[in-house]
């Protein structure tokens, strides 16, 4: 499509919207709408001259626009008609399946665009640098930084087994884009993401910096901060360390994860090892206006400080994960209205476990969780409070043995996944 003006003081020289004059050529889906200040024998709205051996199919200029209501070629339309989509869908244009062009009154004016189509970016640690474009394996990105710049709404950033880190400053972060999906777990030869199996690929976001000392690590590992649509899927995010006050959050909050008034989708995550000084360990959850965080198979372990899970002024759905073995509080709500939701989780292993401020809506529903260590109230449906026999709690691994009483004893509909953490079916 062209939308510049067009202007020509040779009164024998062909000028149109879109091109000048064709020959033995073809031209489909196109339009023009620019100004045409030409007045020769061959000035027209669309195309200036046009030989027998051309063909134009389903094509239109704006004839308000242009001046002009003549052409060889291509059909006039109103500048209303120009920012009408059935105008365009009516000639078999493309704004649904591919789609090709989408039409929005705040972009391009109210005309037509085209729609880049989304990309996939890769990122692999074991590059040298992230000169490579980032669209195979081969010529992947070495940190995950640069594709996620890189990245616009619509495209999957796929990321290949290896420990990533944020930066050199303990102020640096993993931050997620508008509806952009990232996903770990990949061997590096994959072609679709059903092709990577997560538990043998494990892909770290991992905030240790400097020394290998916690204290001087990264504040926040991952943050989410007025995003929406956003995916992050197959990672562990370990080493988090939120003691201080970093620039755009709420001081000492959230080590692991930051969910700040977004709208976002974690997926098979396990957030370990973090440390928050007062909120949020492993995650810390927020908002000021009404998003949401919707977490599927995580584990959510061995977090200190502060409880694993913080969340204050915001809403939270919870489906198949586990919390266990932190060392303060597991949960703790304080939701401002907002609901919180937990589904097929285990809430175990803590001296402390779930504290519910007054007022704030909580609802555990097929759960297993720990009778003891609990304040304030939440309602409890379909629960059981019996030990859920990890196979190995000491050394990190939160799977159930065969005999667990939480085999088996959730409820489907809650599973928006077709696997477990471990990619095992349901």
């Amino acid at each position: 499509y062209a939308t510049g003006s067009v202007s020509d003081t040779d009164s024998s020289t062909p000028a149109g919207g879109l091109i000048g004059s064709i020959n033995n050529t073809s031209i489909s889906n196109c339009y023009s709408n620019g100004l045409i200040t030409a007045s020769g024998t061959w000035t027209h709205g669309f195309i200036g001259y046009r030989n027998g051996g051309s063909t134009v199919t389903n094509c239109f200029w704006d004839k308000d626009t242009s001046g002009k209501t003549t052409d060889d070629g291509g059909t006039p339309k109103t500048t209303t008609e120009m920012k009408t989509q059935s105008t365009f869908t009516g000639a078999s244009w493309d704004f649904v399946s591919t789609p090709i062009w989408k039409i929005d009154a705040a972009v391009n004016n109210g005309y037509p665009f085209l729609v880049t189509p989304p990309a996939t970016i890769y990122v692999d640690a074991s590059k040298a640098n992230d000169t490579g474009d980032g669209l195979s394996w081969n010529t992947a990105k070495q940190t995950l930084q640069a594709a996620i710049s890189q990245a616009v709404s619509g495209d999957q950033i796929w990321v290949k087994a290896g420990a990533y880190m944020p930066g050199n400053s303990r102020d640096n972060y993993f931050a997620l884009k508008s509806g952009v999906s990232v996903y770990g777990g990949f061997a590096g030869t994959e072609t679709s993401v059903s092709e990577r199996v997560i538990s043998a690929n494990e892909t770290i976001l991992s905030g240790e910096i400097g020394t290998s000392a916690i204290t001087d690590n990264c504040y926040i590992v991952v943050r989410s901060m007025s995003i929406y649509s956003a995916l992050l899927d197959g990672f562990t995010i370990k080493g988090g360390y939120m003691d201080g006050s970093p620039s755009g959050v709420r001081q000492k909050n959230g080590g692991g994860i930051y969910h700040e008034s977004s709208t976002v989708t974690y997926n098979n995550l396990k957030i370990i090892q973090n440390y928050a000084e007062w909120n949020g360990s492993g995650v810390f959850v927020s908002g000021s206006f009404a998003g949401l965080a919707t977490f599927n198979n995580c584990v959510v372990a061995d977090n200190t400080g502060a409880a694993s899970l913080s969340v204050f002024v915001g809403a939270s759905i919870w489906n198949n994960c586990t919390f266990t073995n932190n060392n303060s509080y597991q949960i703790t709500v304080d939701a401002g209205g907002y609901s919180n939701t937990f589904n097929n989780s285990i809430v175990w292993g803590g001296t402390n476990n779930i504290s519910i401020t007054a007022g704030t809506t909580v609802g555990l529903n097929y759960c297993d969780y720990q009778s003891s260590g609990n304040s304030g109230t939440f309602t409890a449906s379909n629960c059981i409070t019996s030990d859920p026999k990890f196979v190995d709690a000491t050394h990190g691994d939160y799977s159930l043995y065969g005999n667990s009483p939480c085999v088996d004893a959730g409820n489907d509909p809650y599973n928006s996944l077709l696997t477990d953490i471990l990619g095992v079916g349901f």
